[in-house]
C-alpha cells in the first residue's frame, strides 16, 4: 500500500515490511519460501482489506516484531480461499506450498 513503509540499504533486505514472512521479519533471510508468504501476505491484502499483521507507517520496528512472532490472524472474508490463504502465510516455511 502506498502508505507502508519500505526498507532500503546497501546490503539489506528491500521490500515492504507488511509483507515479509517470519523468518525475513526476525532477520534469518529469504529463499524461495518467504516469497511464497509474501504473495500470500498480498492476496490476503486483496481479500481482508489490508495485509496480515496491518501495517504500522509510524513504528516499522513494531510491526517486524509483530511479523517475527508469526501467528497470522486467519483471514475473516476469504470464503473459498481461506485455507490456501492460511497455507501461503504459514510461519514454517516447510508447511507453505
Amino acid at each position: 500500500t502506498a502508505a507502508a513503509p519500505a526498507l532500503t540499504a546497501t546490503h539489506v533486505v528491500t521490500g515492504t515490511p507488511a509483507y515479509f514472512a517470519p523468518e525475513t521479519a526476525r532477520g534469518e533471510g529469504t529463499d524461495p519460501r518467504t516469497d511464497v508468504y509474501s504473495l500470500g501476505a498480498t492476496l490476503y491484502a486483496a481479500v481482508e482489506g489490508r495485509p496480515p499483521f496491518g501495517t504500522e507507517p509510524g513504528n516499522v520496528l513494531a510491526l517486524l516484531g509483530r511479523i517475527g512472532l508469526g501467528g497470522a490472524p486467519r483471514p475473516g472474508r476469504a470464503g473459498p480461499l481461506t485455507d490456501l490463504l492460511v497455507q501461503l502465510t504459514a510461519d514454517d516455511p516447510d508447511r507453505r506450498p
